[in-house]
């Protein structure tokens, strides 16, 4: 994986860096903004997405590898610079030859591109400009951070940096947007408390297969526990019953309540 790819962009997102100041992150993921909210959240999207594919791996090293799929980055960017209408430098048609790789590699991503403005798309130095545009909706700020470097990229310099950023946006609105929307551990990877199981899910069947009503408030007495966690357990066990089975019987236990 060729690291350069990435050099002129934010650690944990898709956002170009200010080069004119030591940082490895955007304003949205500076440890100082929000009290670092959004900084630590990303941190454990990628974590956890780190962890599911069995990688041993920073988050910064977990998006560089997300980035780098389907297609190797350096490989793309040898497929358009060699495509015949690219090098013949016939813009307008080189525009159609790029969007339609960009269509089929990044599906999620490409919408932007069709939400570039006609003017913005003149030249590549415009498409990339309309591009940023489109994504930031750009302040004065992060104009002058993607100004600071982008006169110095040369041409396949800012090739690369326009199929890396569509790269890492496509990480965030598939990958990324999947851990947002599916919070908390895995099922049935977080030890359970065995005896509070079995008593949830016998009253599962007889409520299931009896039509008896189920009676929550003596397994929490019973137990020791709350009637808020109990009816949490009991929600949970209703939506993924066949999991919560399994891991019963396999002896997942907690060592304590």
């Amino acid at each position: 994986m060729d690291k350069s790819f990435f050099k002129n962009f934010c650690d944990l997102c898709w956002r170009p860096l200010d080069r004119t100041k030591k940082t490895r992150f955007c304003t949205l993921h500076q440890q100082k903004h929000d009290n670092g909210r959004c900084y630590k959240k990303r941190l454990r999207e990628l974590n956890k997405v780190s962890k599911r594919k069995g990688w041993q791996l920073t988050p910064s090293e977990t998006l560089n590898k997300l980035s780098w799929e389907p297609i190797s980055l350096q490989r793309l960017d040898r497929k358009i610079a060699s495509t015949p209408i690219v090098k013949a430098g016939t813009w307008k048609e080189a525009y159609q030859e790029i969007k339609v790789k960009v269509k089929t590699l990044y599906p999620s991503a490409y919408p932007h591109i069709e939400r570039i403005y006609a003017e913005d798309r003149a030249t590549f130095i415009a498409l990339v400009d309309g591009l940023l545009r489109v994504l930031l909706k750009i302040s004065t700020e992060e104009e002058y951070a993607y100004d600071s470097f982008k006169k110095h990229l040369s041409e396949k310099g800012l090739r690369r940096f326009f199929i890396t950023l569509l790269a890492r946006l496509e990480v965030e609105k598939v990958v990324l947007n999947e851990i947002k929307y599916n919070r908390g551990p895995e099922i049935a990877s977080v030890p359970m408390n065995n005896s509070v199981w079995e008593d949830l899910i016998t009253t599962y069947d007889e409520w299931k297969y009896f039509a008896i009503t189920p009676r929550l408030s003596p397994i929490a007495r019973k137990h020791g526990v709350s009637r808020q966690s109990i009816h949490r357990r009991w929600k949970k066990l209703k939506e993924n019953e066949r999991h919560y089975r399994k891991a019963l019987q396999k002896g997942i236990t907690k060592t304590k309540k």
